[in-house]
């Protein structure tokens, strides 16, 4: 559990950066600000839906984040390979 939290951790953060500001993507994630909070502290694992609209924001980085973390790991998100 503890790589997927990375995974998530990092995710969120790539897609804060293409954000700009917490505010404004946790608005576009439809989230409340602790709720990002614990996302990008790899604190929570967030719903299907949340998850997949952070992915969503950073498809061009996701074959770099993918390469930080094992395979296993990232079949067990269910995320896209």
């Amino acid at each position: 559990m503890d790589e997927q939290l990375a995974i998530i951790r990092r995710i969120f953060r790539a897609a804060l950066d293409k954000k700009g500001s917490a505010a404004r993507l946790a608005h576009h994630l439809g989230v409340s600000f602790p709720q990002l909070g614990s996302y990008l502290r790899g604190e929570a694992m967030p719903s299907d839906l949340v998850l997949l609209r952070a992915v969503d924001l950073i498809l061009d980085d996701l074959p770099r984040i993918r390469a930080e973390f094992s395979s296993e790991v990232w079949t067990s998100l269910a995320l896209p390979r």
